[in-house]
């Protein structure tokens, strides 16, 4: 449980270590014979969360397996909770890998899950990633509106943690459809969700979403979103998040086309990572320091 708490809180190299230590630490024989039929499974818990949290501190590939690993037991269970749990974080983490199409067959089967079992909290998580894969497939209004729908559901159900998840990813399509406004309402709405709840996982991914959208509201003013960029950055080394990291250093090198020590950080984040380098975050930070070189040569 402290693996789990401190993933929602954003410390996400004390989550992994926690998470690792319960998976050693575990033993089926005595623990599943303890389990009630409506508690989680304790190694599927662990499993799933630290899917997840492989994503964050810069394992992709290892997060992908993880979380498969997870789906796998869970389906060995028998235990519909845990099976939603492991279909939602391998989702999640697809989703946070670009991996879209795969995150899409994933949901398929967390829908039939949740509606035969009637796991109304995941279902509306379910809908929130349903209503991502349609602007992924270039359906983007009829994306929002889906993933609105998930998001009225929540306030309904008072929900708590997950919040923030939920309602960044509708905020960066607007910043995608250009509705900059309404992309920066929900945004706001997300930290207020993030203090109220101590749900602080992807609060520095928030303070980029900021950025993104202040940029697309005034694309003549980047001082505000260069801000949001650094603060990102700084937030996620902190919270060991290099995931998210890589991704706010991209977004500064964009607007900082000359400023020799972003592209220097950019270049030696991107060169940390040893895995998923056909991930959306990694060749998009590629292709910008490949582009920069190019740029360097003709000059």
């Amino acid at each position: 449980m402290l693996g789990c708490v401190t993933f929602w809180q954003g410390q996400f190299v004390e989550a992994r270590r926690r998470l690792e230590t319960a998976l050693k630490l575990y033993d089926p024989t005595r623990q599943r014979s303890e389990t009630l039929d409506a508690q989680i499974d304790l190694e599927a818990n662990a499993m799933l969360h630290l899917a997840w949290t492989l994503w964050f501190v810069g394992h992709p590939d290892q997060a992908i397996a993880r979380a498969d690993e997870a789906i796998a037991l869970a389906r060995g269970l028998g235990q519909p909770f845990a099976l939603a749990m492991a279909l939602f974080a391998a989702c999640a983490t697809r989703v946070c890998r670009g991996d879209h199409a795969e995150a899409e067959v994933l949901a398929t089967e967390l829908r039939a899950v949740t509606d035969r079992y009637r796991i109304a909290y995941m279902g509306s998580a379910c809908t929130v990633l349903e209503g991502h894969t349609a602007v992924a497939r270039g359906e983007t209004s009829a994306g929002i509106e889906r993933m609105r729908q998930a998001l009225d559901e929540f306030r309904r159900q008072q929900a708590g943690l997950g919040w923030t998840f939920a309602l960044s990813l509708p905020a960066a399509a607007c910043a995608q459809l250009g509705r900059p406004e309404e992309g920066l309402e929900l945004v706001a709405e997300a930290f207020e969700a993030a203090e109220r709840n101590g749900d602080l996982f992807l609060t520095a991914e928030l303070k980029r979403l900021r950025g993104d959208l202040l940029y697309a509201r005034s694309p003549g003013d980047l001082q505000g979103p260069i801000d949001c960029y650094r603060q990102a950055a700084a937030l996620a080394v902190e919270q060991g998040a290099r995931a998210l990291e890589l991704r706010a250093v991209v977004s500064l090198a964009r607007l900082c086309p000359t400023d020799t020590a972003v592209w220097r950080r950019l270049r030696t984040l991107y060169d940390s990572f040893d895995e998923g380098h056909q991930t959306v975050d990694l060749t998009t930070a590629r292709t910008l320091l490949e582009r920069a070189e190019v740029a360097a040569d003709a000059r």
